[in-house]
C-alpha cells in the first residue's frame, strides 16, 4: 500500500469514527476559521489574545478537495498544520481519549513523513491501536450498570402504578362496605315499620335483604383486607425498588443514562368500574365483589412476579453472561449504549446469530447515528449477504441523509454488481442531498463500471447544481467509460463549467480517457489559456499524456 492511499485510509477511518462526511468536515473547518478570526480581530483591537498557531484560512478544505483526499488523489495543505486541525475537529466527535488523540497525531506525522520522503527508511514502530477488545472490560461494565438501571427503574415504576392501582380498588370497596352499612341500617328501620303495621311479606323480604347485605359486607371486608396486605407488600418492594435504582443511579458512569420514564400524566384507570356503584343496589355490588375478587386473585399472582424481582439472589440477568446483557443494552433508551453495545457484539459475539439480527434490526432504529452504525456494520461484517443488502437497502430512502449517504456508500462497497444495489444507487443520483448524490456518482463508477445505466445517470450528473457532483462525474466518465461518444461530449461541455476545479477535472479527463481524439484535442488547447493556473497546468499535463506531439 502505498503512503498516500494509507494517509487517505487514516483520515477516511478517523471521519467514519466521527460520523462525518466531507461536507460537515468542511463546514466544522470553516467554522474554526471564524473562531480564528475572531480571536484575531482581537487581538488587533488591543485585547490579549494567543496567535494562532497557523491561519486556518490558508488551508485547502474545501468539500471537494476532502473528499479527494479520502480518495488518495490529492495532497494536504499545508500537510501538517491541516492534518492537526482535521483531528482536532473528528477526535471530539468520535469520542476518543486525550491518549488516544495524541497516538492519532504521532501517527498521523508518521504517514505525513512517508509521503514527503519516499526514500527514507520507515518510521519506527508505533503503538499498535487500540482495538474494541482492549476497551472490553469498561464498555461491558458500563452497559451491564445500564441494564441493571433500567430495570430497577422499570421496576420501580410498575410497583408505583400497582400501588396507585391498589388504592383506587381499596377505595372503591371502602365505598362499598358504607353503601351496605346505609343499605343495612335502612332495612333494619323498614323491617320495624312492617311488623308495627303487620306487613309480614314485606318484613320477610326485608330481612332477606338485610342478610344478604350482611354477607355482601363481609365479603367485601375480607376484600378490602386482602388489598390491605397487599398494599403493605407492596410498599415494602416499593422501598426496596427504589433504593435500588437510586444506588445504581449513582453509581459512577450513570450520570448520562437516559432519565426514567415520565408519568403518563392522567388519572389512573379504577379497577372496578364506577357505574357499579350508581345505585345502592345489592345485584350491583354483588357484581362489583366478584370483580374485586378476581382483581385480587390477579394482583396477589403478579405481587409474587414483583417479589422475585425485588429480592436479594433473584436477579434475571445472570451475572456472567455477556451475551445477553449486550443484546438488552441495543434496545436501550440511550441511542449511545446502543451503539456501545452493538461495537461490543461484533468485536467479541460476531459468530452469533443474534448479533447479525441485531444489527438488522438497528438499521431501522429511531435514532439517525444508531442507523448509520448499523449500516457500517452489515457492510463490513456480511458484504454479499442477502438479509444485509436488503436492510441497507431499505436505508437508502432513510430520512437523514447522513444514513442515505452511508448506505449508497455500503451498497458500493458490499455489493458491487448486484442488480437491485445498482438500482438503488442510480436512484440516489437525483437525490435532494448533495453529498448523497455525489456518493452515488462514486459508487457507480467503482461499483458498476462501463454499465449503460450507470453512464446515462453520470452524463445526467455533469450537469447538476452542486460543482462537486459536475466535477466527481467529469472524472469518473474519463475513468469508468473512456472512449465513448456520448460521455466524451459530456465532458467536452465541462471544458467550459463556470467552476474551475471541474473544468480542471474535464481537462484531465480528456486526457486520460480520450488521447489521440481530434476534438478532445482542440477542447484541451483552448484549455491552455484559462484564466485559472490550475486549468492551464492540467491542460499542459493532459496534452503531455494524450497528445504528446502538440
Amino acid at each position: 500500500m502505498g503512503a498516500r492511499q494509507a494517509y487517505a485510509e487514516f483520515l477516511q477511518k478517523q471521519a467514519t469514527e466521527a460520523g462525518m462526511n466531507p461536507r460537515k468536515i468542511a463546514d466544522a473547518f470553516k467554522e474554526a476559521q471564524r473562531r480564528q478570526d475572531e480571536l484575531t480581530a482581537q487581538g488587533a483591537t488591543g485585547k490579549p489574545t494567543e496567535p494562532p498557531t497557523h491561519p486556518i484560512s490558508a488551508m485547502s478544505y474545501s468539500k471537494s478537495h476532502i473528499d479527494r483526499l479520502f480518495k488518495a488523489q490529492a495532497d494536504p495543505v499545508p500537510p501538517w498544520p491541516f492534518t492537526l486541525q482535521f483531528l482536532k475537529i473528528t477526535s471530539p466527535a468520535a469520542g476518543i481519549t486525550h491518549e488516544e488523540h495524541i497516538r492519532r497525531c504521532n501517527q498521523a506525522r508518521a504517514l505525513l513523513e512517508a509521503m514527503t520522503e519516499p526514500t527514507a527508511p520507515p518510521p519506527a514502530q508505533l503503538p499498535a491501536p487500540r482495538t474494541a477488545t482492549m476497551d472490553q472490560p469498561e464498555t461491558f461494565a458500563v452497559l451491564r450498570l445500564e441494564v441493571e438501571l433500567e430495570r430497577a427503574r422499570h421496576t420501580e415504576t410498575r410497583l408505583r402504578y400497582a400501588l396507585r392501582d391498589h388504592d383506587v380498588l381499596q377505595s372503591t370497596l371502602l365505598q362499598i362496605i358504607s353503601t351496605l352499612r346505609e343499605i343495612i341500617a335502612g332495612n333494619d328501620a323498614r323491617e320495624a315499620h312492617a311488623l308495627a303495621d303487620a306487613r309480614h311479606e314485606e318484613a320477610a323480604h326485608l330481612r332477606d335483604e338485610t342478610h344478604r347485605a350482611l354477607q355482601h359486607k363481609a365479603t367485601a371486608q375480607q376484600e378490602a383486607d386482602r388489598t390491605a396486605t397487599r398494599i403493605r407488600v407492596l410498599e415494602d418492594l416499593w422501598t426496596r425498588a427504589r433504593a435500588e435504582a437510586q444506588r445504581l443511579a449513582l453509581q459512577p458512569g450513570a450520570v448520562n443514562f437516559a432519565p426514567p420514564h415520565p408519568e403518563p400524566g392522567q388519572a389512573p384507570q379504577p379497577l372496578l368500574g364506577t357505574d357499579l356503584l350508581t345505585q345502592p343496589v345489592l345485584d350491583d355490588i354483588a357484581a362489583a365483589l366478584n370483580k374485586a375478587h378476581e382483581v385480587s386473585e390477579r394482583e396477589e399472582a403478579k405481587i409474587q412476579v414483583l417479589q422475585r424481582v425485588v429480592m436479594p439472589g433473584n436477579d434475571l440477568l445472570e451475572p456472567n453472561d455477556e451475551l445477553a446483557v449486550l443484546l438488552a443494552s441495543t434496545r436501550l433508551p440511550n441511542p449511545h449504549s446502543r451503539q456501545s453495545a452493538l461495537a461490543t457484539l461484533i468485536a467479541t459475539w460476531r459468530h452469533v446469530s443474534a448479533t447479525k439480527e441485531a444489527a438488522l434490526r438497528l438499521v431501522a432504529d429511531p435514532d439517525d447515528k444508531v442507523r448509520r452504525t448499523a449500516v457500517g456494520v452489515l457492510v463490513k461484517e456480511w458484504p454479499g449477504d442477502e438479509e444485509a443488502c436488503r436492510a441497507v437497502l431499505s436505508a437508502v430512502t432513510d430520512l437523514d441523509s447522513d444514513v442515505r449517504w452511508a448506505a449508497v456508500g455500503a451498497l458500493g462497497e458490499g455489493w458491487p454488481g448486484n442488480e437491485e444495489a445498482c438500482r438503488a444507487v442510480l436512484s440516489a443520483v437525483t437525490d435532494p442531498d448533495s453529498d448523497v448524490r455525489l456518493a452515488a456518482v462514486d459508487v457507480l463508477a467503482k461499483g458498476w463500471p462501463g454499465d449503460e445505466e450507470a453512464c446515462r445517470a453520470m452524463l445526467s450528473a455533469v450537469t447538476d447544481p452542486d460543482p462537486d457532483v459536475r466535477l466527481a462525474a467529469v472524472g469518473v466518465l474519463g475513468e469508468g467509460w473512456p472512449g465513448g461518444e456520448e460521455a466524451c461530449r459530456a465532458v467536452l461541455s465541462a471544458v467550459t463549467d463556470p467552476d474551475g476545479g471541474v473544468r480542471r477535472a474535464a481537462v484531465g479527463a480528456l486526457g486520460e480517457g480520450w488521447p489521440g481524439n481530434e476534438e478532445a484535442c482542440r477542447a484541451v488547447l483552448s484549455a491552455a489559456t484559462d484564466p485559472d493556473q490550475g486549468v492551464r497546468r492540467a491542460a499542459v499535463g493532459a496534452l503531455a499524456k494524450g497528445w504528446p506531439e502538440e
